[in-house]
């Protein structure tokens, strides 16, 4: 019984933080009108959870198999969530990089080898672009 509380209090306060971070961002954006969408969606959230547990609590199934494909299930989650973490690290790591050493407006250049200078270990040169990215 206390592992269940626990893990409903952690749950509990991750969707806290989400709903304040996202209404710390409306507030931020000047959207204060889609406050009222934020709270629709976490009652409707919360409904729905509330219709899941007791549609789950009335069925009569082997709950090891259930829990074997929750897991399952979960494991397929996260694993695609890394995957697209990776791959779109790699290209914001690049983007933000450029941002921080370019202009407004420039596009980093290829650094090339042995163009490093002696202040840091490589050298990285702006050029005006066509289109702006």
């Amino acid at each position: 019984m206390l592992q269940a509380f626990i893990i409903t209090l952690r749950e509990g306060v991750e969707a806290a933080l989400i709903v304040g971070i996202t209404l710390a961002y409306l507030a931020k954006i000047g959207r204060n009108d889609l406050r009222k969408s934020v709270y629709a969606a976490l009652a409707a959230a919360f409904a729905g959870s509330i219709a899941v547990a007791v549609v789950l609590s009335r069925l009569n199934w082997n709950q090891d198999i259930f829990e074997g494909w929750v897991m399952l299930v979960a494991a397929v989650f996260v694993v695609t969530m890394i995957v697209f973490m990776m791959r779109t690290g790699r290209k914001l790591k690049g983007e933000s990089k450029a941002k921080s050493v370019c202009s407004p407006g420039a596009m980093p250049a290829v650094a090339t080898p042995g163009s490093a200078s002696s202040s840091s270990s490589s050298s990285w040169s702006c050029a005006r672009a066509s289109k702006p990215f």
